[in-house]
């Protein structure tokens, strides 16, 4: 049940629209996860109800101010970019959304409603410390920004400093000036971090930089899974699995405390490691410190993909 000004109150029921980016393999994952972690975990709690609508269901249907919903989940950005735009008092959740696109879309937003998210993104911390554990003797690591990173460089050099490291930065601004302003910051990087940025890091261009790297005997630190498959040496990453136990979780916290409002923007608290080994071999690095870095939900023994 919603009270005035968006906030809930313990009641016996709760209807939570999930809207998705066109049904993709991907949400509806996510989503099986949520509700296989709501089934195990709520025991005889609230009433959870989940309804799913993709965007464009959404858009046809939804237009205008929501009525009897509780929370409103959008899944990816095109999902919280639709579900963003209802003028509603309906507190809005966002999950797998990169954090650059969540406060791009907060910034633009024009109601006040509450407006949360779970971002995609890994935290630095956990990415240094990833970078630790491969490359221990590390005194330098290397990041490409653009305009739109750069205001996360202070951000970056603190986690850097705390992590006995010095942040090596250069700055983009057109892409064709990616690869020889990565070949000079190669030059003095032990390691580098490869930043959710469309600008530095795309489907264009993620070939030349790894190859570039691999030349200067720099190993690049990924995002995802994939970016493992294609030539970095590890990366720190969540699946769908990983993200749906998150927001179940928090629904489960919403439902039962929704006088405590949505939670704070926060990154995955669930995580697995991704490494090419063949990379690594050719690199000279041992993959050894990575045995037991990750965090996996309970109860599930492994999370579905």
């Amino acid at each position: 049940m919603l009270l005035p000004g968006g906030v809930a109150c313990a009641s016996d029921s709760l209807e939570v629209t999930v809207v998705v980016d066109e049904a993709s393999a991907t949400h509806m994952a996510l989503v099986a996860a949520a509700r296989e972690q709501l089934d195990t975990r709520n025991g005889d709690g609230p009433d959870i109800q989940l309804g799913i609508l993709d965007v464009s269901q959404f858009h046809s249907t939804l237009q205008g101010p929501l009525s009897g919903q509780d929370l409103l989940v959008a899944v990816g950005t095109s999902a919280t970019r639709e579900a963003a735009t209802v003028d509603s008092a309906v507190p809005l959740l966002s999950v797998m959304i990169p954090r650059l696109a969540y406060e791009q879309i907060h910034a633009e937003r024009v109601t006040n409603s509450a407006f949360s998210a779970i971002f995609l993104d890994q935290p630095m911390e956990r990415r240094f410390e990833l970078v630790r554990r491969v490359v221990p003797w590390a005194k330098h690591v290397g990041v490409l920004l653009s305009d739109s990173t750069l205001p996360y460089q202070t951000e970056l050099q603190q986690v850097a400093l705390d992590s006995a490291m010095q942040l090596e930065v250069e700055s983009v601004r057109e892409e064709d000036r990616v690869v020889p302003l990565l070949d000079r910051l190669l030059r003095r990087s032990d390691a580098m971090l490869a930043i959710v940025d469309l600008l530095v890091f795309n489907r264009a261009n993620v070939r030349n930089v790894l190859l570039t790297a691999y030349r200067h005997r720099v190993p690049v630190f990924g995002v995802s899974e994939s970016y493992a498959k294609a030539g970095c040496v590890a990366a720190v990453y969540s699946t769908p699995g990983h993200i749906g136990v998150q927001l179940a979780e928090e629904i489960l916290a919403y439902a039962t405390d929704g006088n405590a409002g949505l939670p704070t923007p926060q990154f995955p608290r669930y995580f697995s490691v991704a490494y090419n080994s063949r990379v690594a071999r050719s690199l000279d690095l041992s993959l050894e410190k990575l045995e037991g870095f990750g965090k996996q939900p309970e109860p599930l023994a492994e999370v579905k993909q």
